[in-house]
């Protein structure tokens, strides 16, 4: 008996020790009150979309938040790509389950070896998409009708986009326009190029013609603009007319899925408080996508709305390699065919 309750006791101080042991380790806060963090960003309207965040953060901790176009001496600083040299990996400081985050997004373009080195929101990118003036198309070629009827094609897309078609605009020097087929990916993540491949023979077809059959180029005040959110919305606010909003067309009616230049904060090696670099991060994030989000409900139609949170549910990233620069549109603006141009890049043929 005194056997039997000596194992037992011995059971239940063991399990007690295991429960404390897997209980969540209260984190402690760094104590900033006081102290100046800087926040690097490339260019000012970067900051703009972040500084409620700062400010906010700035209440609650007592510090001071300043930002600069650098990243010399920065506490944390907005990015892109892979490479992380100069960053120091934050992954004890990063729940990347945390729905505040795009996990695919940490996982796939802000970690390396193991280790993370960068947090993310889907809405912190440019994310492509298109604008258009409803009132410039009737009802059979608006595009919303188009796609409820599971008509919105290329073959459609092309029609109502012809020469005698209010004005479409396209900045076809953004190499991210000509990337959707522009790879594969084998089992193991590595990155192939192949542009001869049939996908990409019938985007580049699909590009050919808009560009020199349907005269397709970058204008102002188009009625339809193929080009990225917010940046296509921020230009909006003087128009009169109830602006639309679409992703581009598939080949077989469906919606082509939404591409996303991805943006990350990261903090530099040289930062001394990582943690709180995190923290500040983590506020500017949030108010950076919450603000987005609700601007893009303010200023799109309530089909258009469920429909970019439906497509925001599918969207791609292009992989952290550098994207290449095809010189597509000098090619197809004189004419030649997808077939000259293809021989054109494999060959390093230059075109006067």
């Amino acid at each position: 008996m005194k056997k039997k309750l000596s194992s037992a006791i011995c059971i239940s101080l063991i399990s007690i020790l295991m429960i404390i042991f897997l209980l969540p380790k209260k984190s402690v806060l760094p104590n900033i009150t006081g102290k100046s963090l800087i926040v690097g960003c490339a260019d000012d309207l970067s900051a703009t979309a972040y500084a409620d965040g700062a400010e906010k953060f700035m209440k609650e901790f007592g510090c001071d938040v300043s930002f600069v176009t650098k990243r010399d001496g920065c506490d944390v600083f907005l990015t892109s790509g892979c490479d992380f040299s100069g960053f120091q990996p934050i992954t004890k400081f990063v729940d990347k389950h945390d729905k505040l985050y795009t996990r695919s997004i940490i996982e796939n373009n802000c970690s390396k070896d193991g280790e993370i080195y960068g947090i993310s929101n889907i809405l912190m990118g440019s994310l492509s998409y298109c604008e258009y003036d409803e009132a410039a198309f009737d009802a059979d070629s608006l595009p919303y009708n188009l796609f409820r009827n599971h008509k919105w094609n290329r073959d459609n897309f092309i029609f109502i986009s012809g020469k005698d078609a209010p004005p479409f605009s396209a900045d076809w020097s953004d190499s991210t326009l000509n990337i959707r087929y522009a790879f594969s990916t084998d089992n193991k993540g590595n990155i192939f190029f192949d542009y001869g491949s049939q996908p990409q023979i019938e985007w580049l077809n699909f590009l050919r013609t808009l560009i020199y059959d349907n005269g397709m180029a970058a204008k102002e005040n188009a009625a339809f603009q193929i080009g990225f959110l917010p940046q296509l919305m921020l230009g909006t606010a003087d128009y009169a007319v109830q602006r639309r909003y679409i992703p581009l067309p598939s080949k077989h009616g469906k919606m082509q899925d939404i591409f996303v230049t991805e943006y990350h904060f990261s903090v530099p090696e040289t930062a001394s408080d990582p943690q709180a670099s995190v923290m500040l991060a983590n506020y500017m994030i949030r108010a950076c996508s919450d603000t987005r989000l609700s601007m893009y409900e303010a200023n799109m139609t309530a089909e258009d709305f469920a429909l970019f949170k439906k497509q925001l549910q599918k969207f791609y990233t292009f992989p952290p390699v550098a994207i290449p620069k095809i010189p597509f549109v000098s090619d197809f603006v004189r004419g030649k065919t997808v077939t000259e141009h293809i021989y054109n890049v494999k060959n390093n043929v230059t075109v006067e």
